[in-house]
């Protein structure tokens, strides 16, 4: 049905129907569509996990959750139209401290296993089967981290096309640090921790993959709890080529708070992602972080209007009323009710759960966003302990035209974890990521979805995969559901000037000293081609000479681009081997 033609029928409701008032947009809808679940809170503390994810393969969302009373994992299986039927799962551990779930297809075989963590004992890692029959690969795989783990993230941190995983424990005992588990890529998990540098021991919650710096590579943050008391402040690792840097203090990210959950969007459509970090009374205001777009943060929470105490969890940036502009969701744990703040380039930002019937109270701490029902706009999934599941069904969002991406990576890593899109319509510029994880102890779907208010077409879609390569795709119509894969990818070519070796785009005194201080020191920096300075296909002192001589004006100027260096900028190669510039 065309939009013009809803708007008909709309119209001719309204008229029909006289004093009957418009739809809400959104309507509460799941013990209607087969959601009869109650969440216990049992022995855990802080929420209970769940995931909406195509689990079945059949191209529709389906629902994993833990905390019934039985301790078991319950699964609802999508029938293509919205509604559910419980599944029973087979070979699913029952642990009465279930704690959160996640869906990534670690193996590379195309369907999304399960990652279940454990608040008491070990984790659990379950190979997905079909059919909601599962295996126990725990003990083979190496990932039953054994500590109290809340949140974890999978994400391609090295670039090898398998999805690694990074699992957060809160750690009550002095020997409970977050880990780092590196996929070897085939089937099993070696502990790359120390790669992070000194064990990080505190009261973490939830990490989040993205690629702050559009390098190429997903870094790493990190929310910590009691940070103003304790000195736990959040944490940010710049990824450089599968080296993690902390930048936390330089980029201003590691803020010191009681974070709990973390959002990652766009929402002044900059095209850098922006972070939001849920709080505490405790511990201050949630915090809403906007990328600078040159490797720092700056808070601007105050400005937004977002920064309102309450005890946070979750938060999810989605396009609800598919305008274009991402809107946030943010749940609370205490007599505060659920937010949703509704996405605006002019701040402040106006919370309009309460119009929108979206403004629930209790012990929330789980929401994902997703379109269960297949209508094109993104509906929501709310979890609070010791009540029932609650599944808002939207309306707002089918007033508007929309499109939804699913990438497929030809690596192991299908889901295209870590994958950038830029999407142009109307002469806008919308960008998404897809996240290895939700925004605390879930799993969102993995479907990139994009409101495009009244535009008549999507002009362009510009896919940054993970590794670096780029396709173009488009144009496309709205108001369909598109897959794209990485047959057309390619490493953008890109021209380093000689003589420049920090890339900058200037030549300077840093050039000769970085490229000198890797070469005495035997290390390894992207493209040191680019330092080969006089084109003699040999790294030594003749080169920072001859740089040096361009520089101060009396050798011949370095203007021109090396003639052999067009190459994948994060490639990087020994002092004495030019094999990956070639």
């Amino acid at each position: 049905m065309t939009r013009h033609a809803i708007c008909v029928v709309l119209g001719f409701v309204v008229l029909s129907c006289g004093v009957v008032g418009a739809q809400a947009p959104f309507t509460e809808e799941a013990a209607a569509r087969g959601l009869s679940f109650f969440m216990y809170t049992g022995t855990v503390g802080f929420g209970r996990g769940m995931a909406l994810n195509d689990l079945d393969g059949d191209g529709d969302l389906d629902i994993a959750i833990t905390g019934d009373l039985l301790d078991s994992v319950v699964f609802y299986e999508n029938q293509g139209d919205g509604t559910f039927l419980s599944a029973v799962g087979i070979g699913i551990p029952t642990a009465a401290a279930h704690n959160g779930l996640s869906a990534a297809d670690y193996d590379g075989d195309g369907d999304l296993d399960i990652y279940v963590s454990n608040f008491s004992g070990a984790n659990a890692l379950l190979r997905n089967e079909g059919g909601f029959v599962f295996t126990d690969v725990t003990v083979e795989s190496g990932l039953g981290d054994p500590g109290h783990t809340v949140g974890c993230v999978w994400g391609d941190y090295d670039g090898d096309g398998w999805l690694d995983l990074y699992v957060v424990n809160r750690a009550v005992t002095l020997d409970e640090n977050n880990h780092l588990y590196r996929s070897v890529g085939d089937g099993t998990f070696e502990n790359v921790s120390t790669l992070l540098g000194p064990p990080e021991f505190g009261p973490s919650y939830q990490g989040t993959f993205f690629d702050y710096d559009r390098d190429a590579d997903v870094d790493l943050f990190l929310t910590n709890d009691k940070g103003p008391q304790l000195d736990f402040p959040c944490r940010l690792w710049r990824n450089d080529a599968g080296s993690f840097v902390d930048v936390g203090e330089s980029s201003g990210a590691g803020v010191y708070a009681w974070a709990m959950g973390v959002g990652v969007g766009d929402p002044n459509r900059d095209g850098f992602l922006d972070l939001f970090i849920t709080n505490t009374p405790f511990g201050g205001d949630n915090l809403l972080l906007l990328n600078q777009a040159d490797g720092t943060f700056a808070d601007v929470s105050a400005e937004y209007a977002i920064a309102e105490v309450g005890t946070g969890w979750a938060a999810e940036f989605f396009d609800y009323d598919n305008d274009g502009l991402e809107d946030l969701y943010t749940v609370d744990a205490s007599a505060s009710p659920n937010k949703l703040y509704h996405g605006s380039l002019t701040p402040p930002l106006e919370d309009i759960a309460g119009t929108l019937g979206l403004d629930s109270t209790g012990d929330t701490f789980c929401a994902s966003p997703g379109d269960v029902d297949g209508d094109g706009d993104l509906d929501l999934i709310v979890s609070s302990t010791n009540a029932p599941l609650e599944l808002y069904i939207n309306h707002e969002g089918e007033t508007r035209h929309w499109i939804a991406l699913t990438l497929l990576s030809s690596t192991a890593n299908t889901r295209a974890i870590g994958a950038i899109v830029d999407l142009q319509a109307d002469g806008i510029t919308q960008t998404r990521t897809v996240l290895g994880s939700g925004s605390y102890k879930n799993s969102k779907p993995y479907s990139l979805h994009f409101g495009l208010g009244d535009a008549a077409g999507v002009d362009s879609i510009t896919v940054h995969w993970p590794g670096g390569a780029v396709s173009e795709h488009g144009p496309f119509d709205v108001d369909q559901f598109v897959s794209l894969d990485d047959s057309t990818a390619a490493i953008p070519q890109v021209e380093f000037i000689r003589g420049d070796v920090n890339g900058d785009g200037a030549f300077d005194i840093a050039d000769p000293v970085l490229g000198l201080s890797h070469l005495f020191l035997g290390q390894s920096i992207p493209c040191l081609r680019a330092f080969d300075a006089n084109g003699d296909d040999a790294l030594n002192i003749a080169d920072a000479v001859f740089t040096l001589s361009a520089l101060f004006g009396s050798g011949p100027a370095l203007s021109a681009p090396h003639p052999a260096c067009g190459v994948d900028p994060a490639a990087t190669v020994s002092c004495n081997d030019f094999s990956a510039c070639p």
